[in-house]
């Protein structure tokens, strides 16, 4: 990755993690996939249907944006039950027909699906066309680390869309005084875990595959983040960093952290 993209991502990113309102968000993630892919496009999950919400690179055929089910797109479908980059082929049974008929029927056209997901749900899929699914990945995560961030910030309601609030995840006996210190030590966790995959992503991709991230990856940036969760949050009797460890960089295998992994703090 070129200076030149690095640099544009870290304006990306930055405003990501400071965004205001849906459009900001939007805005900040499309520019983001702008290095990874010649157009993307984000589509919203309301319910059961997925809706076109902002795009960049695209000129719809139809005066109007794509509307449709999630049961009517496989592709998609598939990418926010796994929460995993799908490629799929661009026609009515992989993207839906609204899909197709929006964009102009080329059934030789390939698009890659990144999921945007919270530890919660699935809010919204990227559309990108001649996409590094990597680099599109890393987007992706980026941006559901922002959401992730921005409803335990606020707690509060802001309507319906991308930004619906999403519930604390505190588990069930946790005292109500003690409630505030773990959604720190989450929103801590999840910081630091989007970080090393973020910032290492071509490390941890392969140290995965060979079921060694502890020791064949980032090892120093583990440690380095398991030595201040153990200090920052010693009252907190979960240790969310761990969960999350493996959620983002072994996508939920906790074998792919390889035997030297010291597991769990607590």
């Amino acid at each position: 990755m070129d200076q030149k993209t690095i640099r544009s991502l870290s304006v990306s990113f930055r405003r990501l993690r400071t965004f205001r309102s849906e459009k900001e968000w939007s805005a900040a993630l499309l520019d983001a996939c702008a290095p990874f892919c010649s157009r993307s496009a984000l589509l919203v999950l309301n319910g059961t249907k997925l809706e076109w919400k902002a795009a960049k690179g695209f000129e719809l055929v139809t005066p109007q944006a794509p509307v449709f089910a999630i049961s009517d797109a496989a592709a998609f479908a598939a990418a926010i039950e796994t929460r995993e980059i799908t490629v799929a082929l661009c026609t009515r049974a992989e993207v839906s027909a609204a899909m197709t008929h929006a964009l102009g029927d080329d059934p030789g056209r390939r698009a890659t699906l990144a999921p945007v997901s919270t530890p919660d749900r699935v809010a919204a899929v990227i559309y990108a066309e001649d996409a590094d699914a990597a680099g599109l990945e890393v987007v992706a995560i980026a941006a559901g680390l922002a959401l992730d961030s921005h409803s335990l910030r606020s707690r509060t309601s802001v309507g319906k869309g991308i930004l619906q609030q999403i519930a604390p995840a505190v588990p069930a006996g946790v005292a109500a005084e003690d409630e505030e210190a773990h959604l720190r030590a989450q929103r801590f966790a999840r910081k630091q875990a989007a970080e090393i995959r973020l910032y290492e992503s071509e490390r941890v991709e392969a140290a995965r595959t060979n079921l060694n991230l502890y020791e064949g990856a980032v090892r120093e940036r583990i440690d380095t983040a398991r030595n201040a969760y153990d200090t920052q949050f010693a009252g907190v009797n979960v240790d969310y960093l761990h969960r999350e460890l493996v959620r983002v960089l072994a996508d939920d295998n906790e074998e792919a952290m390889g035997v030297d992994y010291p597991g769990p703090l607590r």
